[in-house]
């Protein structure tokens, strides 16, 4: 399929593609009828990743086992091996 389309049979539009997710947030299509998911970056939730939070280490904010690093101005999430991304 083109990137716009996804589907079996390329018949759906691919909601990521007009990037909906803000603030670097990374966008998961969850199948047909242009439902997405965002994985927000640190500091930032709502379901387009629009609000902000505030820094803060919590222990939601990364997963998979990362550890969340805060310098004082910005916050990220230190990812084991074979993890990436801002909450790992």
């Amino acid at each position: 399929c083109p990137n716009y389309l996804t589907g079996d049979r390329c018949q759906y539009t691919n909601t990521c593609q007009k990037r909906p997710c803000l603030n670097q947030g990374n966008c998961i299509p969850l199948g047909p009828q242009n439902n997405f998911m965002c994985l927000c970056s640190p500091g930032f939730g709502h379901y387009d990743c629009s609000i902000y939070l505030g820094l803060s280490c919590n222990t939601s904010l990364c997963v998979n086992d990362g550890i969340c690093d805060h310098n004082g101005t910005n916050i990220q999430c230190i990812c084991p091996i074979n993890f990436a991304g801002p909450r790992c």
